[in-house]
Parts: structure tokens; sequence; C-alpha cells
């Protein structure tokens, strides 16, 4: 299913919760993320083991894309609850023992997520000058989507997710109190820190930037 939440004549927002959808997410994230560090085309058997991760937490997962005008994806993000049963790829890719962080976080299992499949494409902003001004604007708009359920009802909620070093710097730059859980190593074509961080450490971020949900 696919849900509009945000259109206007530059871009349009939406929520994404359709199977059928994930292919082209994740060639999307994969297509920018070898184009923009490595300068080359992503190995097509990459494709297929990450659709089949996505495929195993379809059902507790919601995708934001952004697309431009003319319908061509712009960004995407991923926001999944865990289940404590699905082994997300944090756990996988870099050998962290989640059973044990959540148990010393006091939390939930449910009341954990993790953030992923996040990536925008840089080069559609050379491309389409009507698309410049929301640079910093796209990032911020997937991020909040992204988050908001960490920060929804009652209690100590724990979110996760993996980001290249700049991205690190930003998130830290916006107010987030990310924290390392693990080793950085090259991942999807560049070097990666898996962080935490829960409801508390993004509230400031979120509360901040919730205009973006209305623009």
């Amino acid at each position: 299913m696919k849900k509009m939440l945000i259109q206007n004549e530059d871009f349009s927002l939406w929520q994404v919760t359709a199977a059928e959808e994930l292919k082209e997410i994740i060639r999307f994230v994969l297509s920018v993320n070898y184009k923009h560090h490595l300068e080359e085309n992503f190995p097509v058997e990459e494709l297929e083991v990450l659709f089949s991760e996505d495929l195993k937490g379809v059902n507790d997962s919601v995708y934001y894309v952004i697309y431009d005008s003319a319908g061509e994806m712009v960004g995407t993000i991923k926001s999944q609850r865990w289940d404590s049963k699905v082994r997300l790829c944090i756990e996988k890719d870099f050998d962290i023992d989640l059973h044990s962080l959540v148990k010393s976080q006091s939390v939930e299992p449910q009341d954990v997520f993790h953030i992923g499949r996040f990536a925008i494409d840089q080069e559609k902003f050379a491309e389409n000058r009507a698309l410049k001004r929301y640079r910093i604007a796209f990032l911020k708009m997937l991020l909040l989507q992204a988050l908001k359920p960490v920060c929804q009802g009652n209690g100590f909620k724990l979110v996760l997710c993996e980001c290249d070093e700049k991205l690190y710097v930003g998130l830290k730059r916006m107010g987030m109190n990310v924290k390392p859980i693990g080793e950085s190593k090259v991942y999807m074509g560049s070097r990666t820190i898996p962080v935490y961080s829960n409801n508390l450490g993004i509230q400031s971020f979120v509360q901040q930037n919730n205009h973006l949900c209305y623009v």
C-alpha cells in the first residue's frame, strides 16, 4: 500500500508498506550508495540478498519515499519495529548482540526500532533546479518520518541504525545523541558505523523539525 503524506509542485512524500515496492527501493539505495562512494555499479547479487532480508521484516516495516515531479525517486528511508525474531542487518553485518543490548538498556523488544535503507540521490539536486532548496529539508524530512514512532506513546524506546561517517557527524550536529555500539566497516560502499540512541536522545530533533510534516 502507498499513502501520500505530502505533495507540492516539486516533490511528493509517500509512506510505503507494500512488498512489491521493496525491490525498487533497495535498487535505488544500492545505486545511490555505490555511485556516490565508489563510482561504480552495485553487484546484482547484493540486491537479491537485501531484498530477501527486507521481505522477512516487511510486516513490521514502513518505508518513506520522496519522488520528484517526474515520479523518480529522490530519497528513501525505512523504520522497522523489531519483533525479536527477525535478525536485523545490524546484528548480522556488524556482529551486534542485540538481545544483550536490549537487556542492558532495560527496554522491551517491541520498543526497539531499526532505521535503514536511508539514501538521497544528490545528483537530483544538480539536475533539477527546483529541488535545490530542499537539499537539507529532504534529509530532515525522511529522518523525521522514520523517527516519529520512537517518540510516540509512553515508556523508554531504543533506536538503532547504521550510518556512514559523514552522516554520523551530521546527526550529532542536528542535536541527536547517537552512540557507536560496534566497530565501523565498509558497508554498501562506505565506511559505516553501527549506532544507537533512544527516544530522549532524538526528542529534540523531532520537536524542532515537526513542522516538516506539513510542508
